[in-house]
């Protein structure tokens, strides 16, 4: 989350910011043309792909419009009330306690500071790409970490899975779950429900074949 962006943020703002964009993108007066037809009647966008947080963002999206995507595709996302999401709170935390009020002398005096708190190299080198300049030299991390910190509680306690079944009682939703990963509970009562046994929680990149 960036400092320059306001709140509130949450799900359902970010889901206003999907419809947003797609206004603005589609039809004859967006900066690529496309044409109007490419959208359902009300302008919602007829397919939505979500993958993790996107998932949710993208089931609150189709919620939300009169008339919902063709298919929403929810990719290893969780759509009801979680304590975590794949491991994501514990990497937050050890961020906030890394970047909060620190300045490094390097980039990668910042990767190493990540890493020395327990995160895989590849996870802190990642991070770290959102380094700047200090005003007094050296690098901090450019996160607004409270900004980011609302954002993901409010995504682990917004529940829609009301909102997925209804969506999948009409036959426009579907649920990618990976078979490797721990993020996304196999009873939720979804009938469109595929796992995909042999991949972790990068669906599209560990099992892009099968999905």
């Amino acid at each position: 989350a960036n400092a320059t962006i306001a709140g509130p943020h949450t799900v359902a703002a970010a889901a206003r910011d999907v419809a947003a964009t797609v206004a603005h993108a589609c039809g004859p007066d967006a900066p690529t043309p496309s044409e109007p037809t490419a959208l359902l009647a009300d302008g919602t966008a007829p397919l939505v792909l979500g993958h993790s947080f996107g998932g949710k963002v993208g089931l609150a999206y189709a919620a939300a419009r009169v008339e919902p995507p063709i298919r929403t595709w929810l990719f290893d996302s969780n759509p009801t009330i979680t304590t975590g999401a794949g491991g994501v709170g514990e990497v937050l935390a050890i961020l906030e306690d890394a970047a909060r009020d620190q300045v490094y002398s390097t980039t990668k005096a910042a990767v190493a500071a990540l890493v020395e708190r327990g995160l895989q190299p590849a996870t802190a080198q990642w991070l770290a790409m959102t380094t700047e300049k200090a005003d007094d030299g050296g690098v901090r991390f450019s996160y607004d970490l409270d900004a980011v910190r609302a954002l993901y509680d409010d995504h682990c306690q917004t529940d829609l899975l009301p909102e997925a079944r209804a969506l999948d009682d009409a036959d426009r939703l579907g649920l990618v779950i990976a078979g490797k990963a721990d993020v996304v509970p196999r009873d939720l009562g979804l009938k469109h429900t595929y796992v995909l046994a042999e991949s972790g929680h990068n669906v599209h990149v560990d099992a892009l074949p099968e999905l």
